[in-house]
């Protein structure tokens, strides 16, 4: 119970920030599949951001990994997470996932594919905090995932 009780909220989250929360990630699959992952996450290292959007951010990361390990058959993966100033809209954090896989068919982009809802959830998680979820899939060249959350 512990251990599901960590993964869902761990207290990396809480004690320092995102990044080392995504350095675990990042480190936990690798060690655990045959799959590289380049980090990014220089631009948020001392950034502290509401719990909400550190768990939302988290939560999404796991479940894009599930999905890449499950689905993509991609060798080589990406995290990239950066703070955007944009006006009007200030204070927009950036997460993109990516990933040299087979992609992901239109139908399961779109979540109309009801036997497929972890992109929908995905997309519904970022839509509660005031952002957006963003795919870019390409049959056998990958696919990229961009979420924007305000801060």
């Amino acid at each position: 119970m512990k251990r599901l009780a960590l993964r869902l909220r761990p207290s990396l989250l809480d004690d320092l920030s995102l990044a080392p929360a995504l350095e675990r990630i990042a480190a936990d699959v690798e060690h655990n599949h045959p799959i590289a992952i380049a980090l990014n996450v220089e631009d948020v290292l001392d950034l502290r951001m509401p719990g909400p959007v550190q768990t939302t951010l988290f939560r999404i990361t796991q479940e894009a990994f599930t999905n890449i390990l499950t689905h993509s058959k991609a060798t080589h993966a990406t995290i990239t997470i950066r703070l955007r100033n944009r006006d009007p809209k200030p204070g927009i954090i950036e997460l993109e996932i990516g990933d040299d896989g087979v992609g992901i068919p239109l139908r399961k982009q779109s979540g109309r594919d009801p036997g497929h809802l972890d992109l929908t959830g995905m997309r519904g998680r970022a839509t509660l905090l005031g952002g957006e979820m963003l795919i870019e899939s390409l049959l056998n060249r990958g696919t990229r995932l961009c979420i924007q959350l305000p801060i």
